[in-house]
């Protein structure tokens, strides 16, 4: 999963405190965020961990 819905932006110029009340209400309640933020988490947790990505490395050599 790339880009999958787990987040918001505002550019500069819409920054104001109600733009970012709105986004963060978004994105505390909107259940598509959520489930792109499980999905995101359940990719990362498949990911190797730093440790074993090292002791592969030599074998790019």
């Amino acid at each position: 999963m790339r880009g999958g819905g787990g987040g918001a932006r505002l550019l500069a110029a819409e920054v104001t405190p109600d733009a970012v009340a709105e986004k963060a209400r978004h994105l505390l309640t909107d259940s598509s965020v959520r489930d792109a933020a499980r999905a995101l988490a359940a990719e990362v947790a498949a990911m190797p961990s730093p440790a074993e990505v090292a002791a592969q490395l030599p074998s790019f050599a």
